[in-house]
């Protein structure tokens, strides 16, 4: 795979990732996608995310390769007193060090901004937790369902009268990995004043997920009722058509005329109780049967297509089958073929950021347990007495 150092911007920084699952080492990827340098330090049974899910390989999980491509992995015995030095040493060779483990490990390892700042006064340390450094839940341990059980996400979601339901997607652990690499780039911007502890927390995180439907709560007195494919503060819904489903949004009234107007509902534009949006909100039961009608017609692409002509933004639901055969997606370089972890080749997300129109990858496959220990040894640490590194 070639490299575009085109777009590599954080070329001649270092980071050390010796974050595990989701989160942490999203955000040393996505530093690595821009250029930089970074050496994942793992324990010597691995990052746990290497054996959750399918495997490409051995310790290569769907999980694990998600978020770890060009790094270079050392593996250590985190749990010997004579490992210490060693890690403390590496870390000082870094800008920025990222991890999310318990504070009571990394102040052992000598991962914590104390134990930084001794050997690098400029050390930008960032750390994810789950709840925080402060609070009754500091300390306590969580993935990413817990927390969107736990932040009124899954509550929010799913259908009227139906059971509470999660995301499928990991969406607080990679917002959280954003925010991480956010925040780390902060601190180093600052750093000429002095070494900076950036911190995230994915209940935090979920919380900044929730920011409207809190206000909204505020404004109602109650928790919003969930509302299915529906929303609260605009049309929309995603309706089955003759062939599948078709999602769409309508938020003003020109919109509203132009919808009834394709779906042949002329009848409905001067309707009372959907004139304005706030009223077709309120009234969208009473609204969706019509649609249902009118969408069941047509077949989903010729409907998508008479819906963007008239300035209506919608699309065809799309399975994961679909989204990566999508002429778009392809021609846009949106999702890429890992092809160098056996058969067979995986198909990968390229990562959103462009930069002058170009979108920066990093060239390193995910790397196996340990395979660049000696190399990255030797070259970032010389020897110290005895020959010991």
């Amino acid at each position: 795979m070639a490299e575009d150092t085109q777009g590599q911007v954080l070329r001649g920084l270092r980071v050390l990732d010796a974050g595990s699952f989701i989160a942490a080492p999203l955000a040393a990827m996505l530093l690595g996608d821009w250029g930089a340098e970074v050496v994942k330090l793992e324990p010597a049974g691995g990052d746990a995310a290497r054996e959750i899910g399918e495997q490409a390989g051995p310790g290569m999980s769907s999980t694990f390769v998600s978020c770890n491509r060009g790094k270079r992995s050392v593996a250590l015995d985190l749990r010997s007193p004579e490992t210490t030095g060693t890690v403390r040493r590496l870390a000082a060779t870094c800008d920025i060090v990222i991890h999310n483990l318990p504070p009571a490990t990394a102040r052992r390892v000598g991962l914590d901004h104390d134990a930084l700042l001794r050997r690098r006064a400029d050390a930008v340390l960032c750390t994810v937790t789950a709840f925080g450094e402060e609070g009754p839940y500091a300390g306590r341990a969580a993935l990413d369902p817990i927390v969107q059980a736990m932040a009124g996400m899954a509550a929010a979601t799913g259908e009227p009268g139906g059971a509470p339901m999660r995301c499928a997607a990991p969406v607080v652990d990679t917002a959280a990995g954003f925010a991480a690499a956010a925040a780390s780039l902060a601190a180093l911007h600052a750093r000429a004043s002095g070494g900076r502890h950036v911190s995230v927390s994915l209940l935090d995180v979920a919380l900044a997920f929730q920011g409207p439907l809190l206000a909204l709560r505020s404004l109602l007195g109650s928790p919003p009722p969930r509302r299915g494919n529906g929303s609260y503060a605009v049309l929309g819904d995603q309706v089955a058509t003759a062939d599948g489903l078709l999602a769409f949004v309508v938020w003003d009234d020109r919109r509203w005329a132009a919808l009834c107007d394709v779906l042949g509902m002329g009848h409905l534009a001067g309707d009372p109780r959907f004139a304005t949006n706030d009223a077709r909100c309120a009234h969208q039961d009473a609204l969706r049967p019509y649609l249902q009608r009118a969408f069941a017609r047509l077949p989903g692409r010729r409907l998508e297509a008479k819906l963007l002509a008239a300035g209506i933004p919608c699309a065809v639901t799309q399975d994961l089958d679909a989204v990566v055969a999508d002429e778009h997606v392809v021609a846009s370089g949106a999702v890429y073929g890992e092809t160098r972890l056996g058969a067979p080749p995986l198909v990968l997300a390229s990562g959103p950021v462009r930069v002058d129109g170009r979108r920066p990858r990093a060239a390193l496959r995910p790397p196996y347990l340990g395979e660049h220990t000696d190399e990255v040894l030797a070259e970032l640490l010389p020897p110290v007495a005895g020959g010991r590194r």
